[in-house]
């Protein structure tokens, strides 16, 4: 008999053993031979929707006991063990050999089928609700199981009348005839856009999840219009079309929501949904590019994006990350026809650079390609030293702090901000270590959110290209910016360009590139070093052969 076994196949004499196959069983062993072999002969089959610790949530039978260190087994091509990592939550059917009441085993018999992405809906940022309240123009109805409830036209569901006792089965909503729903606010009205798909309620012990189901285009077809104007060229559209659908496609292998059930989440950690009801042009848009996805050394690409560039983008070394090469398709380029012999690195050439219009720059019709700032430190000091604090608890990597020529884990003691400067600047231009001076001591930040963040927290005023002015910021456009504090006012300004983390696509300068005449797929691949665009459905990995 051969057996597979983490990783290494074993070969076992087995006499008397009966004729088997594919099967997962448990194996009885004296030095090198069988002495009984017993079948698990309980499978049952469906999608997983939640991964949990120590258990597992199967479509129609609800949360289920996951054995300590249970195999996955791909049987589809090549026998291999895999993980739970491998399983695509809602689009992939999987037999699960049950015994003793808890999951043993998993078996991947087919790739996965990209059909729906399930998109936690947060509220105001929190995954979290103390109640959910739905509606449809039309009739709809609530499904637990065998359990059913029927709701009229207009009428509000309760999450809270739903469950009972210490029941936390999910329950599924759904509109007749494929009608929109709603949310209801607490005030009792109907909030807009509606959703399409259907709603899944989970109860947790820090309130109610909610997770809408939907369509993998219809999703890309609400994300477009929620992440670029339709007022864009169609060419951008469609290569925005094609970076959403791709983004997704990565994030469903990750398993940040894996516990509620979703691939990810509605708000702009991902990308926004469902904002903006989708017009004809974005419709035609996704229905143009439907199934296209930009693809690098044979997987889908993380296809970041971002609103506007300064005139040139960064690398994932503006988030302090060593790229791989699996990433090099994201390069520092000018976002214009040549490439200029320019070093952003170097602080004189920078300033020189974003004092400029570059009217030749793809994105220079966008009113944040350049910008001035003001920011005020006085009475920011607590503030600043929390975020900083904040920063090193999340990622100890991106934050130092220094005093008397020592390390030091906090900023307890180091006073006042006394200055703020650029201790280094990248490739790309923008800040990569914000330098700030206390009157104990200095801290060090890198990754351009950190520093873009605790910067908007002292930022009073950002003045676009356009002469309008914006007091409404809490986090500063760009780390593409220069920095000039006045240390006896207390206060710093700054000369910037770009809005949004300027790695990826540029959306301005995609849409500047369609008007020059561009199509998507030249867009893509500009944006894109070395990617092509290419079908999901041939891309390698657990969704296709």
């Amino acid at each position: 008999v051969k057996a597979l076994h983490q990783g290494t196949v074993y070969t076992f004499l087995a006499p008397d053993a009966e004729e088997m196959s594919d099967v997962v069983c448990d194996i009885a062993l004296r030095g090198q031979a069988v002495q009984k072999i017993v079948a698990k002969d309980e499978v049952i089959r469906g999608n997983l929707l939640a991964i949990g610790e120590g258990q597992i949530e199967i479509e129609g039978y609800g949360p289920m006991p996951l054995a300590q260190d249970a195999p996955v087994y791909q049987l589809y091509g090549d026998l291999a063990e895999k993980g739970l990592d491998d399983i695509v939550i809602g689009n992939m059917q999987v037999d699960y050999v049950v015994d003793g009441g808890a999951v043993q085993a998993v078996l991947l018999r087919k790739p996965a089928a990209i059909q729906n992405v399930r998109v936690l809906i947060l509220n105001n940022d929190f995954p979290y609700r103390e109640d959910v309240r739905l509606t449809a123009d039309q009739g709809f109805y609530a499904q637990c199981g065998e359990e059913r409830r029927e709701y009229a036209a207009g009428s509000t569901l309760l999450a809270s009348e739903l469950f009972q006792g210490e029941d936390t089965k999910a329950w599924q909503v759904t509109a007749m005839e494929g009608n929109n729903l709603y949310l209801v606010g607490e005030d009792g009205g109907k909030g807009k856009p509606g959703y399409a798909g259907i709603f899944e309620i989970r109860k947790t012990e820090e309130g109610y999840a909610l997770i809408n189901e939907v369509p993998f285009e219809e999703y890309v077809c609400r994300v477009l219009p929620s992440e670029m104007p339709d007022s864009f060229h169609e060419e951008a559209l469609k290569a925005q079309a094609i970076c959403a659908r791709s983004y997704a496609y990565a994030q469903m292998m990750g398993r940040d929501y894996a516990d509620l059930g979703a691939h990810l989440d509605d708000g702009t950690n991902y990308q926004a949904y469902n904002q903006n009801e989708p017009s004809e042009k974005c419709k035609a848009a996704v229905e143009d590019t439907a199934g296209l996805v930009v693809s690098y050394q044979g997987n889908v690409a993380t296809t970041y994006y971002y609103s506007t560039s300064c005139g040139h983008t960064g690398t994932l070394r503006d988030w302090n990350q060593s790229p791989e090469a699996s990433d090099g398709y994201l390069q520092n380029i000018w976002v214009r026809e040549g490439q200029p012999d320019l070093d952003l690195s170097q602080e004189e050439v920078f300033l020189d650079y974003i004092q400029k219009p570059d009217q030749a720059c793809f994105d220079a019709d966008s009113p944040y390609f350049r910008w001035k700032a003001a920011f005020d430190f006085n009475t920011k000091d607590g503030e600043v030293r929390d975020l900083l604090t904040e920063a090193k608890l999340a990622n100890p990597e991106n934050v130092h702090f220094f005093a008397d020529g020592k390390s030091k884990e906090a900023l307890v003691g180091f006073g006042a901000v006394t200055g703020a400067a650029v201790a280094e600047r990248g490739q790309s231009g923008a800040i990569q270590k914000l330098r700030i001076e206390f009157d104990n001591g200095t801290a060090e930040l890198q990754n351009e959110y950190n520093i873009r963040k605790v910067l908007g927290a002292v930022l009073t005023s950002v003045t676009l290209g356009d002469g309008s002015r914006r007091d409404d910021f809490t986090v500063l456009p760009s780390a593409y910016c220069t920095l000039s504090y006045d240390t006896e006012k207390k206060m710093a300004s700054a000369i910037g360009g770009g809005f949004g983390h300027g790695i990826g696509m540029s959306q301005y300068g995609a849409n500047g590139m369609a008007k020059a005449g561009y199509s998507c797929d030249e867009i893509l691949e500009f944006f894109y070093q070395g990617a092509q665009v290419t079908d999901m459905h041939g891309q390698g990995g657990p969704m296709g052969e």
